[in-house]
């Protein structure tokens, strides 16, 4: 007999809430699934005793595998690819290169082993026990139902390809006029009203001569690596890299249903320097789009699409990691110019000396310095050269038209919740730099704007 839509609708109503549950007290699968066949049975014996068949129904369609409870809400299947990780040094790898296999004499597999990490961090240091390999193992071998034995990752990073997510967006009834309606807004000379007004944007009209966001479908894309904690009762830290169309008007363009989400970087630590490993797909994919793609529009046709990364918004640290730049505590911390901030006798970085002239970096020499410091024969002259320049490398830099020195925001936005506009203000008024008619000033200036 088939299950309702009413009776369907109050299955999923009830593995949604088993689902939050699950998330909220972290519950593993082995313990998940014997809850699942404890309630099938729970609702057998109900029904069974109070000769409901509605019970008997549900209980009949109820999941007992993590697999039909991922297909009851729709998570049976995804597009996401799913690359192996290095648990020591966070290198990446496809499912092929963490596998080998083991043939008999006939050619036939009859094994399936888990590989090392084959990553050398200094390939060019003068001794060679240094040049070893990670040699990190990187699946783990697991016993299932039956004894059979399974390799499964240590720990697994999920990419879903930019160029397919492009293309779905696309399909989308209205997007593609809505990427275009900003040809069309109103220009108010002297204002800055969205991204559209700034001067990287109206350099990629144009790229070394030729025509780029002149031509209708063509994409500009922002950058945003941000982690977060998904337990509340559990220091595990998931990072996740997204991107939105800035093509699209204000109002639409951070959207859930508008935000590309490209990779999931596993936890539990957030990596420390760098996310190398976890960018390289993501620059490949930066890579096609930039020499154009063909794609289906919504009504048939055949397009050839382009598209640009032209904003990396994070927030500081992950900007670090993103763009290839020393934590703000460095010597040279800043990712904007080359000021060097002197340690004071408790080794911190002294920020004073605003007077001084700060020169600007140079996207070309940060480059240099960051390729410099990878190829460093040894960790202390990586270190060395990194503290010089203030240059860590990073994949992104292999976009021949991006400028990580230029295109990366500086975030104002923690400084605002951490209260430091507040405290400067507060400062400046003790110490007698604003008085009363300033901040009446200041404040006739604030009523003035409009937003």
């Amino acid at each position: 007999m088939q299950i309702s839509n009413t009776q369907n609708a109050l299955v999923l109503l009830i593995l949604t809430l088993l689902s939050k549950w699950r998330s909220f007290f972290t519950v593993s699968d082995r313990a998940f699934v014997s809850l699942l066949g404890a309630l099938k049975v729970f609702l057998q014996v109900v029904g069974t005793l109070l000769h409901v068949d509605t019970i008997r129904h549900l209980a009949r369609h109820f999941p007992t595998s993590m697999y039909l409870f991922r297909k009851h809400l729709g998570f049976s299947k995804d597009d996401f690819i799913k690359y192996i990780v290095c648990p020591k040094c966070n290198s990446v790898y496809s499912l092929d290169e963490a596998v080998k296999t083991v043939n008999d004499v006939h050619g036939k597999t009859i094994r399936r082993l888990s590989n090392t990490c084959y990553h050398v961090a200094y390939p060019n240091h003068p001794q060679k026990k240094f040049r070893q390999k990670c040699g990190t193992v990187l699946m783990k071998s697991v016993v299932g139902k039956g004894g059979k034995e399974h390799l499964c990752p240590k720990k697994m990073y999920c990419y879903r390809s930019l160029v397919q997510s492009i293309k779905d967006l696309r399909m989308r009834p209205g997007f593609t006029e809505k990427c275009e309606k900003w040809r069309y807004r109103t220009v108010l000379e002297g204002t800055y009203a969205d991204v559209y007004d700034g001067q990287v944007w109206k350099d990629f009209n144009t790229v070394s001569g030729q025509p780029f966001l002149q031509i209708p479908g063509n994409l500009g894309l922002m950058l945003n690596v941000d982690w977060f904690q998904p337990y509340k009762n559990i220091q595990d830290s998931v990072g996740v890299i997204y991107l939105t169309v800035m093509n699209l008007p204000r109002e639409e363009r951070c959207k859930y249903s508008n935000i590309i989400v490209a990779g999931i970087i596993p936890g539990p630590n957030e990596p420390t320097h760098h996310i190398n490993g976890f960018l390289e797909p993501l620059v490949a994919d930066l890579q096609m789009l930039w020499d154009g793609v063909h794609c289906t529009d919504k009504d048939g046709r055949q397009h050839s699409i382009r598209a640009a990364l032209m904003c990396i918004s994070s927030d500081i640290p992950a900007a670090r990691k993103v763009a290839g730049f020393l934590g703000h505590f460095a010597t040279k911390g800043c990712s904007k110019c080359t000021k060097s901030f002197p340690r004071t006798e408790e080794n911190k970085a002294d920020f004073s000396g605003f007077e001084d002239d700060w020169p600007l970096r140079n996207n070309t020499e940060h480059c240099q310095f960051a390729k410099r410091a990878k190829m460093a024969k040894n960790k202390a002259e990586r270190a060395r050269i990194e503290s010089m320049y203030g240059a860590r490398y990073s994949c992104l830099h292999d976009l021949p038209y991006l400028d990580v020195v230029r295109m990366h925001i500086i975030d104002p936005m923690h400084n605002l919740l951490e209260g430091t506009a507040k405290r400067v203000m507060q400062a400046w008024k003790e110490l007698g730099v604003l008085s009363k008619d300033n901040f009446e000033v200041l404040q006739e200036k604030v009523n003035s704007l409009k937003l």
